[in-house]
């Protein structure tokens, strides 16, 4: 099937019909050459056809990870209404996903290590299937919570397998973004869903799509071929030639990828990991003493974005609007399209940007303008302040109270028009500030920080800061927000804004378009980890990296450029 599939592509698309398919087997066309080009044919000079189908089936996971968030968002207050959870019982369960991610980056870096980056693919998409399943069949809370656990793990092997395979299967000068693209993927399912939510569907139905969707990519991971950088590491020369020729790499690309797996081979000098044999379990140890710098401020980053207050706006915006404004959940709907459609623009922004204006310029706009997100919220919730009031109905929490009009006008119709568009303004802005900032920008900074070899681990550890401070943050939120004010727990989110803004402008230097090794040093100047070195810039550093690879060895084997294009398909 999968070789009838690529024959009924390259009667269209011919570039894609020089290789076929078996398995793991690539085998190439007798006129197609390791370096991806031909003496008829000459080699593209970007990205393949059938590269650009592969990232797209790479990416897909990140549709299912936007859709089961924008679901959430829809069908939230419908599952508490049939649940009748209280406000620490729905931030228990909204927070479980990120217990299920703790547990997936925990043991998703050591899988993709060990095992490789496409099968914890494929592990990815059966957590999704069956997390989807559990949860739209579920009679109670409990096994409800099952689920939302099962598809967190889901989650974070996604964001680890996914962004590792792409961040080394792409040339650099497009790193950024590629690996974006994993971002406007969830963006594109995040808007989706909130299309879906305005139809009004069961939640049951709508919850259970994903694991349609998970199959799907499933079946399309067939066409998805192991990292060639991750196969050079383990020794296995040979498969990793007939990537190279089944996605037709032009002479650059391998020699990028030999780059990267020789600096693996360094990495292995440095006692931090083992090339062409199973990882050993001092070598993660190892490399975090040695980039510890990098390790902290992704990691303080990471923190950060979650507690500036975007990753509520994401999931609470439309029970905002519903619980404390008193929309229709028709309207409320209409606005969740509106904030789709601002996901989708600013990532589409981010994406073709991204490489362009550097990853310090986004952070500090997003946060800056996430900052003025929540200050809108605050200000807009000011007449508010009630939820859960025991004077007022507040949804599902105290449905046959009488409410009182003078303390809660939002249940009696008398919200103030300037107060519910505040919020809403505010709300857009959040959704545009995220897409700015922690979005895309945490994504390729978690790649581009740390040498193939442990890159993986790296991820899961950067996934599980991600996991944990995301529990804390959407757990305590719908506390706060009942027992504090709307208005005062968005203002705790400026402070942590401000100072996520001060750190980037001072802790971190600029990632685009530098190798692992280059960010580590400048970092360690920027810490004062090691005195200032004369580092090659502008015409200097473009010679420099056209200097040849010198032959390394990984696996027991000499690796080269030269010794790729020599080894018969």
């Amino acid at each position: 099937l999968k070789l009838q599939f690529l024959y009924l592509i390259g009667r269209v698309v011919p570039v894609a019909h020089t290789v076929g398919y078996r398995g793991s087997e690539m085998t190439p066309a007798k006129d197609a050459s390791v370096g991806g080009a031909s003496d008829s044919v000459p080699a593209p000079p970007g990205m393949g056809f059938l590269m650009k189908v592969c990232i797209a089936v790479a990416v897909l996971g990140g549709f299912i990870y936007g859709y089961d968030l924008g679901v959430l968002v829809g069908v939230l207050p419908d599952i508490v209404a049939e649940f009748a959870l209280s406000s620490w019982e729905e931030g228990f369960v909204v927070g479980l996903a990120s217990w299920g991610g703790i547990i997936g980056a925990i043991l998703g870096g050591y899988i993709a290590d060990r095992y490789g980056r496409r099968r914890c693919m494929m592990l990815q998409c059966l957590c999704f299937m069956v997390g989807a399943c559990v949860q739209a069949s579920a009679e109670s809370v409990a096994v409800f919570g099952v689920g939302r656990v099962v598809t967190g793990v889901g989650f974070s092997l996604s964001t680890l397998s996914n962004l590792a395979w792409i961040s080394e299967i792409v040339p650099s000068r497009v790193r950024g973004q590629c690996v974006a693209m994993y971002e406007l993927s969830v963006t594109a399912g995040v808007f989706f869903a909130f299309v879906i939510n305005k139809a009004d569907p069961s939640w049951r139905w709508a919850i259970g799509a994903s694991g349609i969707i998970a199959a799907v990519e499933a079946m399309l991971l067939a066409l998805v071929p192991e990292s060639p950088v991750w196969l050079l590491l383990r020794g296995q020369l040979d498969e990793a030639q007939r990537v190279f020729a089944y996605l037709r790499f032009t002479r650059d690309h391998v020699d990028e990828c030999t780059r990267l797996a020789g600096a693996a081979s360094d990495e292995e000098e440095q006692g931090t990991d083992t090339v062409g044999s199973a990882p050993r379990d001092t070598g993660f140890a190892a490399a975090v003493r040695r980039w510890w710098v990098p390790f902290v401020v992704v990691l303080t980053i990471q923190a950060l974005g979650l507690m500036t207050g975007g990753v509520n706006i994401r999931v609470y915006a439309i029970s905002i609007m519903r619980d404390d404004f008193g929309l229709s959940k028709s309207t409320a709907g209409s606005v969740g399209i509106l904030l789709g459609v601002v996901k989708v623009v600013f990532t589409l922004f981010s994406v073709m940007t991204l490489d362009r204006f550097g990853r310090k310029v986004f952070y500090k706009v997003g946060m800056g303008l996430l900052l003025v997100a929540n200050a809108f919220i605050a200000a807009g919730a000011v007449p508010m302040g009630c939820r859960g009031d025991e004077t007022c109905a507040t949804g599902s929490n105290n449905a046959t109270a009488v409410p009182d009009c003078a303390t809660c006008p939002a249940l009696c119709g008398q919200c103030p028009t300037w107060s519910i568009v505040l919020v809403v303004t505010g709300c857009v802005l959040g959704y545009a500030a995220y897409q700015l900032s922690f979005g895309p920008v945490n994504f390729a900074l978690g790649s581009e920080l740390f040498p193939p070899a442990v890159r993986a681990r790296f991820l899961g550890t950067q996934y599980v800061t991600q996991a944990v401070f995301q529990l804390i943050t959407t757990t305590f939120f719908p506390v706060l927000w009942s027992e504090m004010g709307l208005s005062f727990t968005m203002m705790i989110h400026t402070v942590f804004c401000a100072g996520g803004i001060a750190f980037v402008a001072y802790a971190m230097v600029e990632t685009s378009h530098k190798s692992p090794t280059d960010i580590l040093h400048e970092l360690n100047v920027l810490w004062g980890q090691v005195e200032a070195a004369a580092i090659p810039t502008g015409p200097d550093a473009d010679a420099a990296m056209q200097q040849p690879v010198p032959p390394r060895e990984v696996g027991g084997t000499t690796v080269s450029v030269q010794s790729i294009e020599e080894t018969p398909a």
